[in-house]
């Protein structure tokens, strides 16, 4: 593989994860906005609180591709 090449994969292997970290934010962005205020339900918060499990789960995983020198 070219040199060219592998800067395209891993341009390319970029760009995936910024859009899936983007679809993170916005998940935890709608239910943010869902929450109400009487706490009477617990599933938004349950919702949220997997939302950011995943959101930082994506992080680490892009933090360790860029420190690897992607």
């Amino acid at each position: 593989m070219s040199e060219q090449q592998t800067f395209q994969k891993i341009t390319q292997t970029t760009i995936e994860e910024h859009k899936q970290i983007d679809f993170y934010l916005d998940q935890v962005s709608v239910t943010l906005d869902s929450l109400h205020d009487d706490g009477a339900d617990v599933e938004p918060m349950r919702r949220l609180a997997a939302q950011i499990a995943g959101l930082k789960e994506r992080l680490v995983e892009h933090h360790q591709t860029e420190e690897e020198g992607g």
